[in-house]
């Protein structure tokens, strides 16, 4: 019989890796750097803390925010007005710019995720993230997480967890209905959320210092037990 589950959606960040506040640092610090030297290389005189503040600006919707979209803004808190090409390459250099990065890893994820693909399910990676997809699949491969199958970012579609869009859209790049997706992941709200959106959820709080008491769906302490608990969903729908 062919299981009722197909693919395997997770989140990103505490889920499949994490960060601290010196990884932040860094990657800012990155993409700072690659706005600077653009500009620099442009003839424009823009120092780094001036580029850090415009930048610090946009945190409030980087989330869903395309690259190209983001470098406008931050410009126009420069006070700098440039052709579309410039923004462009700017853009490009930005996203780019944290390709070395290299984010802390849960092993859990490096043991299960080529289990389930033997299992012969589908892998996504469904993220509310100021990273764009192809950002995401760098930091996936720096940690040795290079199995899967599509990566939905916010802010490539302009919609975050849980709104409807963004798991509409991994349905359609994983060409799976809803009730054959499991969605895994550490925010009750963003993550359990998917269950709104016809998918099935799994809530994995392990990583995060405050979560929330769950009757929806079900909790596991590690990601080691998913293996077995997705192939009881069809024999037990009401999980």
């Amino acid at each position: 019989m062919i299981p009722m589950i197909r693919a395997v959606s997770f989140d990103l960040w505490f889920t499949l890796i994490w960060e601290d506040q010196e990884d932040e640092k860094l990657y800012t610090k990155m993409r700072i750097e690659a706005i600077h030297s653009s500009l620099r290389d442009m003839g424009f005189q823009i120092s780094l803390d001036e580029i850090y503040k415009a930048y610090a600006g946009t945190k409030e919707f980087r989330l869903f925010t395309g690259a190209e979209e983001l470098i406008r803004i931050i410009l126009l808190s420069l006070g700098l007005n440039v052709d579309e090409k410039a923004v462009k390459k700017i853009a490009e250099a930005y996203d780019k710019s944290t390709d070395s990065f290299k984010p802390k890893v849960n092993e859990e994820a490096i043991d299960v995720i080529p289990r389930l693909k033997e299992e012969g399910l589908k892998i996504a990676v469904t993220t509310s993230t100021s990273f764009s997809g192809r950002a995401v699949r760098s930091l996936l491969r720096n940690v040795g997480i290079d199995c899967v199958d599509c990566v939905i970012s916010s802010s490539d579609i302009g919609y975050v967890k849980p709104q409807r869009q963004i798991f509409i859209k991994l349905m359609e790049e994983l060409g799976v209905e809803g009730k054959s997706i499991v969605h895994v992941g550490d925010s009750y709200i963003q993550d359990v959320g998917a269950i709104n959106s016809g998918l099935k959820a799994v809530y994995y709080p392990k990583l995060k210092r405050d979560w929330m008491e769950c009757r929806i769906a079900p909790v596991i302490k590690s990601l080691r037990e998913l293996p077995d608990l997705i192939f009881q969903f069809p024999e037990n729908p009401s999980i």
